[in-house]
């Protein structure tokens, strides 16, 4: 029998991810579960920034064989800490436009003292 369970999240940072725990016990959940179920489905919709709705929509159709190709990869698997995702995507985001606003500051400051030394009494 399908288990339901809702979740909401209210802002999510650029290319940030959640991970859900699958029904069972933990311990060797990743063995029990293609044993009790045949696949999993994730279904659900997200509002971008803008307002813009998106549906989500993701299955693994075949819990045994994802198993097996997942065993046989040998892949450890660690998520970066969300904070340090966000630090980064504004870094990269951001990057060119402080640059640009400091290179503006500097032309402005070095514009408003030429205009001084020609005018002094201003």
């Amino acid at each position: 029998m399908p288990q339901e369970r809702p979740w909401k999240g209210n802002t999510l940072a650029v290319s940030e991810k959640h991970d859900f725990l699958p029904p069972g016990e933990l311990n060797d959940n990743l063995n029990a579960l293609p044993q009790r179920y045949k696949r999993v489905r994730l279904e659900g919709s997200m509002y971008d920034a803008a307002g813009v709705k998106h549906d989500v929509r993701d299955s693994i159709d075949d819990l045994a064989a994802w198993r097996k190709a997942l065993g046989e990869a040998h892949q450890r698997y660690t998520a970066a800490e969300p904070e340090k995702r966000l630090a980064d995507a504004f870094k990269k985001d951001l990057q060119k436009p402080i640059k640009d606003i400091a290179a503006s500051i500097d032309a402005l400051t070095r514009a408003v003292h030429e205009a001084q030394q020609r005018n002094p009494d201003d």
